[in-house]
């Protein structure tokens, strides 16, 4: 048993050596200098890479995760759970780390925006053309429709998970006590 433990672990370190699909790393180095003087004027880095391609998102290459009709916004919380809205729906969707589907929620607005998640787990969902933001529990149940703006779109938080809600038309940024 503990044979094959080791000759798993050494295939492990083979696969993971070869780079990604059998292809080297990438190795990057700058041909510019790397010491700078004061009041100097800096010349634009310019990479030069002797290696493998270079991958968005850890090197590798893109993978299809989940397929919707017309995905618009995506968000992702601290257990790794992935949210998205759907433009054509007004679904709310959340899947686990692994893809698995967990919920689906529809919003009643088949233009379900922006999809936020709070520190807390709570999912905020942007309704542009309903001016208003719904908020649910990481559960799926609808907490609260928070209503009082023109065009909500983009939402962020802050450290103490209060919301900040962009408003489109008016330019206002309004701010949601957590």
């Amino acid at each position: 048993m503990a044979l094959k433990k080791i000759l798993l672990l050494i295939f492990i370190i083979i696969i993971n050596n070869a780079g990604v699909h059998g292809q080297p790393p990438p190795a990057i180095t700058y041909s510019t200098p790397q010491v700078y003087m004061v009041g100097s004027v800096v010349a634009p880095l310019s990479p030069i890479n002797k290696g493998g391609p270079v991958y968005p998102a850890n090197y590798s290459m893109p993978v299809n995760f989940v397929f919707f009709t017309t995905p618009f916004s995506i968000a992702i919380d601290g257990a790794n759970n992935i949210y998205t809205t759907d433009n054509s729906t007004g679904d709310l969707t959340k899947f686990n780390a692994a893809g698995t589907r967990v919920f689906t929620i529809n919003t009643g607005n088949t233009e379900a925006s922006e999809v936020a998640v709070d520190g807390l787990g709570n999912i905020y969902v942007s309704q542009f053309t309903r001016q208003s933001v719904l908020k649910y529990n990481a559960a799926g149940a609808l907490l609260a429709t928070i209503t009082g703006f023109t065009n909500p779109y983009g939402i962020a938080f802050d450290a103490l998970n209060n919301a900040y809600i962009a408003d489109y038309f008016t330019g206002a940024i309004f701010k949601i006590i957590a």
